[in-house]
């Protein structure tokens, strides 16, 4: 008898370390973090094509960006250059509009503006393009291309907010 209280004494004494060697205790951790005014563009490359330009033309084309600003954050949208030159057979710059019917420049100081409607609701800004030649005649849309050639390059957007 003596041995049996022995073993349950040791058993009792036995649960009681194992229960307080793997007691489940918990704890939070708290986080905190500020979101900060500003804007972004949707997609860091958009693309837009001239097509084929028919030499004695002035090449035009269009592309739509979508920018998020925060609620409230003013922003301008301009080129990082007024004028992208691109050389080919013949010289062609490149310049970007506000206006469908090009007559508007986009420049460093003459951009699109906005006030940012937070995330839900991204701005939807078109950019109207066009290449004229460099020295050729105006017949009133701006220089004429009178080369055939491939022309590829960027065009760069910045938002400054």
């Amino acid at each position: 008898m003596k041995n049996l209280k022995k073993k349950i004494v040791a058993l009792i004494g036995a649960t009681m370390l194992a229960s307080s060697a793997f007691a489940i205790t918990s704890t939070s951790v708290g986080f905190t973090g500020d979101v900060v005014d500003g804007c972004v563009f949707s997609n860091p490359n958009y693309s837009a094509n001239f097509g084929n330009i028919p030499v004695g033309t002035v090449g035009t084309t269009n592309v739509q960006v979508v920018l998020y600003c925060t609620f409230g954050t003013a922003y301008t949208v301009v080129p990082a250059v007024d004028v992208v030159d691109y050389s080919g057979t013949e010289a062609v710059k490149i310049s970007a509009y506000t206006d469908v019917n090009r007559t508007s420049q986009l420049t460093s100081t003459a951009g699109i503006t906005g006030i940012g409607e937070g995330g839900a609701s991204p701005a939807y800004i078109n950019v109207y393009l066009r290449a004229n030649s460099v020295g050729k005649s105006d017949f009133g849309q701006g220089s004429i291309l009178s080369e055939a050639q491939t022309i590829t390059t960027n065009y760069a957007l910045q938002v400054n907010f």
